[in-house]
């Protein structure tokens, strides 16, 4: 007496794969058929089930492929896919080709500075959110300081992206002082701001002049002069400020 106790085997069971988004699990359709074949019967249907553990982010699909001769003896095999998203979503710059980099401006322009836009994508979806951005300043002076822009994103399942701008700003130039038409000078006493020997003649003005200043033009408070004698003046006898040294 033969008794038929094998079961059949089953053959083209895909591979187990990782996907990073939902959108890309596969089913078995996306697959080439998988088939089964019995030493009596020879080929037979087969048939499968699915399990999805999944969220938007993670998780695991199953599919079992069984078949079944007609003794009763049967076969299944598994394919797993399993979500994992663990990619960043990107930032760029739709007016650029490149991301805001560091740089060094004059305090001359700082007006116009400003934190640029930056849009996002992602591999599976951008958080609602969007691009959010923060600005920070550290001042060591008036006019020399950094000014650090940052933009964050993050996709739905928590990946982050950050890109950071440093600006420098910088005070590269002293004041520039214009000394009055008469040759006839007198030291008066050291400006407070500039902190410069400041000089004056009858009631004319020495001017300093600073592009980052506002208003630009200051006016040095005259004294009268004391001799008819003239006086040598020269730019090089006045010093800039410490901090355009």
């Amino acid at each position: 007496i033969y008794r038929d106790t094998e079961g059949p085997q089953i053959i083209g069971t895909p591979d187990d794969t990782t996907v990073q988004c939902a959108a890309d699990i596969p089913t078995p359709a996306d697959r080439d058929p998988v088939t089964a074949f019995d030493a009596c019967e020879g080929d037979l249907q087969v048939t499968y089930s699915m399990t999805d553990q999944t969220n938007s982010c993670n998780g695991q699909v199953v599919y079992t492929f069984s078949a079944t001769d007609c003794a009763g003896n049967s076969n299944s095999t598994t394919w797993t896919i399993t979500l994992q998203d663990t990619e960043a979503p990107s930032l760029y710059d739709s007016t650029s080709a490149t991301l805001p980099s560091d740089t060094t401006i004059s305090c001359a322009v700082a007006d116009a500075l400003s934190q640029g836009t930056l849009e996002a994508s992602d591999n599976c979806n951008v958080d609602a959110n969007g691009v959010q951005t923060t600005e920070s300043t550290s001042e060591t002076c008036a006019h020399n300081y950094t000014v650090t822009y940052t933009w964050n994103v993050a996709d739905v399942c928590g990946n982050p992206m950050t890109h950071t701008q440093v600006v420098t700003v910088e005070d590269p130039e002293p004041p520039v002082i214009t000394p009055p038409s008469d040759d006839c000078l007198i030291p008066i006493s050291v400006d407070s701001h500039y902190a410069l020997p400041m000089f004056t003649k009858n009631g004319e003005y020495f001017t300093a002049t600073h592009p980052c200043e506002t208003p630009e033009e200051t006016k040095i408070v005259p004294m009268s002069c004391v001799s008819d004698q003239d006086a040598d003046f020269s730019l090089s006898t006045l010093t800039p400020p410490a901090e355009n040294l």
